[in-house]
């Protein structure tokens, strides 16, 4: 099964991804919610995570229960892209990494 979430380079391709998530979990999220997210997100200072959580959470839930879950699911949103984003990044592996089994069994032999 594919990934449900997979690292987006834009903050409305975020949102998008955002929107996605949470109509798996239940929210009735349609290209109209998903458009008033955005709008709601082109007010707001960049560089508050709190108001952006906030404005996406009064746009998208449309109960009680939803206002109440929002949060968790944010976070789990959160926690999931952050997975996606890390799995993009390669790391170089060590030069001691790359010694064949051979070149160990004759290093250990020569010593």
């Amino acid at each position: 099964m594919e990934p449900l979430i997979k690292h987006q380079t834009t903050l409305s391709a975020n949102v998008v991804l955002l929107c996605r998530f949470l109509r798996v979990k239940g929210f009735a999220i349609g290209p109209t919610e998903e458009a008033d997210a955005l709008k709601a997100i082109s007010y707001l200072p960049i560089n508050s995570e709190y108001y952006f959580r906030e404005a996406l959470k009064t746009v998208l839930s449309k109960n009680v229960f939803q206002r109440y879950k929002f949060d968790e699911y944010y976070a789990e949103f959160k926690d999931q892209l952050s997975k996606a984003s890390d799995s993009k990044v390669k790391e170089k592996p060590n030069s001691r990494d790359n010694i064949s089994e051979a070149q160990k069994k004759e290093a250990q032999f020569e010593s």
